[in-house]
């Protein structure tokens, strides 16, 4: 009768145990990342100003001014 009745409150409690899907989901993971080819895509190279032309070049800019004369004055 004990085993019955130990057997019972087993089933009855419902719970699941999620420790077997945590590990599969962290061997995917582990295999998904080793097995990953990280290719370096080539872009276009770009020859960026150096900071101080950058500065230079902005404050010529503030320097100009353009002023346009319509033909009605």
């Amino acid at each position: 009768m004990k085993k019955r009745k130990e057997r019972e409150s087993y089933m009855t409690e419902g719970e699941v145990n999620l420790t077997p899907l945590i590990d599969c989901v962290f061997q995917l993971l582990i295999f998904f990342m080793v097995t990953t080819v990280f290719i370096e895509v080539k872009g276009l190279v770009v020859d960026l100003p150096a900071p101080g032309e950058q500065a230079e070049e902005q404050q010529q800019q503030k320097k100009d001014v353009n002023i346009l004369i319509s033909a009605a004055g």
